[in-house]
């Protein structure tokens, strides 16, 4: 039986913004602060984009890739 790889779940930090209305919005919907959204990369942290579908009533999905 073949291991199973570890997934890792990725949403961009534009698209996410996009949909919230900005950063500000963004952190309201995670309940965090406006810093923590300003330390973000390319890419939201992990934690965040497997909360991302049910913050936004399943309109938004990460895209879940295997390392």
């Amino acid at each position: 039986m073949t291991p199973c790889k570890p997934k890792k779940y990725l949403a961009k930090k534009d698209e996410v913004f996009r949909f919230f209305g900005g950063a500000n919005a963004t952190a309201r919907a995670f309940g965090i602060s406006t810093g923590a959204t300003a330390q973000w990369g390319e890419f939201i942290p992990e934690i965040r984009a497997r909360q991302l579908e049910e913050i936004s009533g399943g309109q938004l999905k990460p895209t879940i890739t295997e390392q």
